[in-house]
C-alpha cells in the first residue's frame, strides 16, 4: 500500500517538476507539495465516501417507507343531514325563514 502511494507521490512529484521548468534542486519541495496533494485526494474520496449511504443503508431506508394516507370515512346520510340542520343561518336568511315560517301559521 505504502509502495503505491509512493508511487503516486513521485508521479505527481515529476509532473510538477516539469510544470515548473525542470528547476534544479527543488526535488524536495516537489515531493512534500505532491505528497500533501495525493492526501488531499485521498481525505476527499474518504470524505465522500463515508458520507454516502452505504447499499445496506439505502435499502433500508427504502423498506421503511410511510403508508400511504386513507381517506376519512365518508359520512352516513344521517350524519350529513344532522350536520346540515346545526348549520347556523346568515342574517336576512334566517329572518325570511322565520317570516315563511310565520307566514303558514
Amino acid at each position: 500500500m505504502q509502495d503505491q502511494r509512493d508511487e503516486k507521490i513521485r508521479l505527481r512529484a515529476y509532473q510538477i517538476w516539469e510544470q515548473e521548468g525542470r528547476p534544479e534542486g527543488k526535488d524536495i519541495d516537489h515531493w512534500h507539495r505532491a505528497d500533501s496533494e495525493i492526501e488531499q485526494e485521498q481525505y476527499q474520496m474518504q470524505a465522500e465516501q463515508d458520507s454516502r449511504p452505504s447499499d445496506t443503508e439505502e435499502t433500508e431506508s427504502a423498506t421503511q417507507a410511510v403508508r400511504t394516507p386513507e381517506a376519512p370515512p365518508a359520512l352516513s346520510t344521517n350524519q350529513a343531514s344532522a350536520k346540515r340542520q346545526r348549520a347556523p343561518l346568515s342574517g336576512s336568511v334566517a329572518e325570511n325563514n322565520r317570516g315563511a315560517a310565520r307566514s303558514k301559521s
